[in-house]
């Protein structure tokens, strides 16, 4: 089969779009009740709720984040229909990620065959 190198396969597609959004929207559940837990406190962050806060946004960017500051955002994706961001965040993460291993294993890779002369 005369694939295209970079096009992932359905399988790792769908389970990286599913592990990637599930780690992004509980990594801002994190960082949100953190943040919550000190409001009427003041307090400062915790190294914990600065490392989630961090992994919020380097999983969420940056469709997800664009989406938040895009004033028309709750008119085209209202209620539940907000988690398509997140879901197409994490599609172009996955084809990122694959294109970026494809090229690697094409940069490393060693010919299999006799050896020219």
């Amino acid at each position: 089969m005369n694939r295209v190198l970079w096009l992932p396969s359905r399988g790792y597609l769908l389970s990286f779009v599913v592990i990637h959004a599930t780690s992004s929207v509980g990594a801002f559940l994190v960082c949100f009740s953190q943040s919550m837990g000190r409001f009427d406190t003041g307090g400062p962050a915790t190294a914990f709720e600065n490392v989630a806060c961090t992994t919020a946004a380097v999983l969420l960017s940056p469709i997800a984040t664009l989406m938040v500051r895009w004033e028309f955002a709750p008119i085209f994706f209202p209620g539940l229909l907000g988690y398509i961001p997140v879901l197409a965040n994490s599609l172009l993460w996955a084809v990122a990620a694959r294109w970026l291993l494809a090229l690697a294993r094409r940069r490393w890779h060693k010919p299999v065959g006799p050896p020219t002369r």
